[in-house]
């Protein structure tokens, strides 16, 4: 009896080699996938109207910090939303808000949000979905900033317009261009 394997055990046992090393392989593949977005995913088609997207402002302050598993998600949400217009915080909406409006990026209040392809849709979900809460079971969701429990959670002092504008944020939030919300207007800052 011979110590080295004949030809066909060899063949035999490389085979079995690639084939437990291919499911091995396959198995990290499924565990380490991207969350998926619950509900079918559209189609996009760029509209000719929007505008590009203005890209990321270089002094951006996030409200939380952003570890850098998260920080490609954070670009791709800048990227997207705020060429169109102000990109909220995450925290301002619940995390079924945000899926909603990543559920259907073709009807996005009356158009269709520009250069989002599923990587892109995946990432900006990876992030708003770690940065955004959960409702309560039987809640309405809302789709609008002023109509978030946790909007108004976050603004406890102020008396907010039915109808939120870009200027009802830039009156309290000068620099919500470069995302920056904490920087606040002179009569906001002695007030506790």
């Amino acid at each position: 009896m011979s110590f080295f394997p004949s030809r066909w055990q060899r063949y035999l046992l490389l085979g079995l080699l690639w084939l437990c090393c291919s499911s091995l392989g396959w198995g990290l593949a499924l565990a380490l996938e991207l969350p998926s977005l619950p509900g079918p995913v559209a189609q996009v088609t760029l509209p000719e109207a929007l505008p590009s997207p203005g890209g990321i402002p270089a002094n951006a302050r996030p409200v939380d910090p952003i570890p850098s598993r998260y920080q490609p998600g954070f670009e791709a949400y800048l990227e997207t939303c705020a060429g169109c217009h102000i990109a909220l915080p995450p925290e301002v909406l619940p995390l079924e808000s945000w899926q909603q409006i990543l559920r259907r990026p073709d009807k996005h209040f009356g158009t269709t949000i520009p250069n989002l392809n599923r990587l892109t849709q995946l990432l900006i979900w990876d992030y708003v979905s770690t940065f955004s809460r959960p409702l309560p079971p039987n809640t309405p969701v809302p789709l609008y900033a002023e109509k978030s429990r946790f909007f108004k959670a976050l603004h406890p002092r102020v008396d907010l317009p039915s109808d939120m504008t870009v200027k009802s944020c830039v009156a309290c939030h000068p620099n919500v261009a470069q995302f920056d919300f904490r920087t606040l207007t002179p009569e906001w800052l002695d007030k506790e």
